[in-house]
């Protein structure tokens, strides 16, 4: 995959990104949830009577099983419908492939764009609390990544869909209407420097209690400067000399709270951290962890922490609770409060040395919105391993992205006044949840089952079918629509130093034809029919893997379709190309070239894009 401009971060997105998109008066409903609709009687039987055989069939299995290895089972998935940047430590219902490098700074860009979004059941917030050891040592780690990039586009010279075109205006000339000369819209290179921090103390000594502390930061400036009408302007530049300064986490963990002696563990967090659970949060606030031999709670609140925008609620409440009702079933319940209620009821129950069911409910305040039952298969040896899920959308009262993109943004600059409609004008500040022109969550059904199989010690192969259905067709909008998608993967491990990974994948959506549409300005219908994409990726190691050579290599073909024309045959092709170098056991340098060749016809004034980037790591522990 190509080197992308947009920046990527090492730890959890927090949705932040909602306020700062599309600036347009869209669809999506902007009514208190409250106020919309609530589901029926029917439906809430529907829930309870699932939720009560799913209950009593985990309850039944009961310890006739030998108890097996729970770190073979915790790839189970609960696919959901939503945005990719809901949550960057998210579960992956993709196969098992081959993870080229040592990323643990920085998330590569994925070679496929639209992998199944899923909603997990979090652990709780804080970790396992191992026993307090007097005499262990303190210990000290550090992490520093520094990145140089640079990114470049080649234009054609046509003008772009806008009509702008990419020369000055000639003297004594106006351009007609809707025509105009804007040479500062083709800027043609843009550089960055990106820089990540992450330093550790653990196990300080304080008396019989002991102090664990994280600080992770974040820096990243625009080294050249952008022009007003750039492509590759972002939320860098909007910030005093293009810079920004992240204080990602910065907490301590305090630990043996508890009697000495005791079965239950007590800890307590306090500073600026990551929640998980319900939804994901940055808060600026504490934790109190209670781990106990039959279950676990994480109890936490705070002031929700933001960068780039000012929101009017901020407060946080919530909890994770982990109850281990027998040896083989799991039962937990995870709450958040922030603008809304959300809560997650999940059940686990491992059958056998090989099964492992699991169901969910998810819901906002007292709205069913996602019910999931699925069911992981992992053979003896682990050679073959097969994930089914069936999801139910019960209401279209969902969040489009996550629960953090309905908080109102005080800051003017964020900020869409009603300037023109309605008539006549308020000049007033609208919600933030009508920004986006998605529109609503349709209720769907979906079912995917997933596997993968070890054929011998140096090939894999795998397969994913997927298959989505919105229950009302009239319903249907461009970005929410029944489809049909089949992939196939394999792995090739030729040598302990060789690498090989492909996939080829196939999805069919059902869109009526555009011309149906009753309006104009109707785009319902409106968007790609089928697609095919194959990607494959390679590694190779020299020197015990000091030294690794990498490429990538994707190719899609899709047809589209608008009211005004249907695009057969498309084509898009990317490519990439990687050096590592380890240079010591703490030093890494990595240098990545990316090229990427849009859609003409989308993108008439840029002929490519490419990028360089150099990376720098160090580790340090002591």
């Amino acid at each position: 995959m190509p080197i992308r401009h947009e920046d990527t971060k090492p730890h959890q997105p927090d949705g932040e990104f909602a306020l700062h998109s599309s600036q347009c008066i869209g669809n999506a409903d902007s009514r208190p949830l409250a106020e919309r609709s609530q589901p029926t009687l029917v439906k809430w039987r529907l829930v309870v009577a699932l939720l009560l055989i799913c209950l009593c069939a985990v309850s039944g299995f009961g310890q006739q099983s030998e108890k097996v290895d729970r770190s073979k089972t915790d790839s189970a998935q609960t696919p959901r419908a939503g945005s990719d940047s809901k949550t960057s430590n998210q579960d992956n219902v993709e196969p098992a492939r081959i993870d080229i490098g040592d990323e643990a700074s920085e998330t590569k860009p994925a070679l496929l764009s639209s992998v199944p979004v899923v909603r997990t059941t979090r652990r709780a917030t804080s970790r396992a609390q191992p026993g307090i050891e007097k005499g262990r040592p303190a210990s000290f780690s550090l992490y520093f990544m520094s990145e140089y990039r640079r990114d470049e586009i080649k234009y054609t010279g046509k003008p772009t869909l806008a009509l702008q075109f990419p020369s000055p205006v000639p003297p004594f000339s106006v351009p007609d209407p809707p025509i105009h000369f804007v040479p500062e819209a083709f800027e043609p290179n843009d550089e960055q420097f990106v820089s990540y921090l992450s330093a550790t103390f653990k196990d300080i000594g304080l008396g019989r209690l002991r102090l664990d502390t994280q600080v992770s930061v974040r820096y990243s400036a625009d080294l050249d400067g952008t022009t007003a009408a750039s492509p590759f302007l972002g939320i860098r530049d909007a910030f005093v000399g293009r810079r920004i300064f992240e204080p990602l986490t910065f907490f301590g963990d305090l630990r043996g709270l508890s009697p000495e002696g005791s079965s239950t563990k007590v800890s307590l967090r306090i500073g600026r951290q990551y929640v998980y659970g319900a939804t994901p949060l940055r808060v600026d606030g504490g934790t109190l962890s209670i781990k106990h031999p039959r279950f676990s709670l994480d109890v936490f609140g705070g002031r929700r922490a933001t960068f780039y925008s000012d929101p009017g609620e901020r407060g946080v409440a919530g909890e994770n609770f982990v109850f281990n009702a027998t040896e083989h079933t799991t039962i937990r319940y995870d709450f958040a409060h922030y603008i809304d209620n959300v809560h997650t009821l999940g059940v686990r129950h491992v059958l056998g040395e090989s099964w492992m069911l699991n169901g969910s409910l998810f819901m906002i305040d007292t709205d069913p919105v996602d019910l999931n039952v699925g069911a992981t298969y992992l053979s003896p040896g682990a050679k073959t391993r097969v994930t089914m899920n069936f999801l139910e959308k019960l209401t279209s009262n969902d969040f489009i992205y996550d629960q953090s993109y309905r908080a109102f943004a005080r800051n003017p600059e964020n900020q869409i006044r009603f300037r023109f409609f309605p008539l006549p004008p308020t000049g007033q500040a609208f919600d933030a949840r009508g920004r986006l022109n998605l529109g609503l969550v349709n209720p769907y059904t979906q079912f995917n089952v997933d596997g993968y199989r070890n054929l011998t010690s140096k090939v894999g192969v795998g397969g994913t079918v997927w298959v989505r259905k919105i229950n009302s067709r009239r319903n249907e909008g461009p970005f929410d629509t029944s489809f049909q998608e089949v992939r196939a993967n394999a792995d090739y491990y030729p040598s302990a130093a060789f690498e090989v990974g492909t996939e080829y994948r196939y999805r069919h959506l059902s869109r009526a034809d555009a011309e149906d549409a009753k309006f104009f300005d109707d785009i319902s219908l409106e968007g790609e029919k089928t697609f095919h994409e194959v990607f494959a990726n390679a590694a190779y190691h020299f020197f015990s893997g000091r030294l690794t050579f990498e490429g990538g290599l994707f190719y899609r073909r899709f047809d589209t379709q608008s009211r005004l024309i249907s695009l057969k045959g498309m084509d898009a092709i990317s490519y990439n190309a990687g050096l590592k170098m380890r240079i010591a056991r703490d030093y890494k340098l990595a240098l990545e070239y990316g090229f990427d060749r849009e859609l003409s016809f989308l993108n008439p004034d840029i002929d490519y894009t490419q990028g360089f980037r150099v990376r720098f790591e160090w580790r340090f522990s002591r």
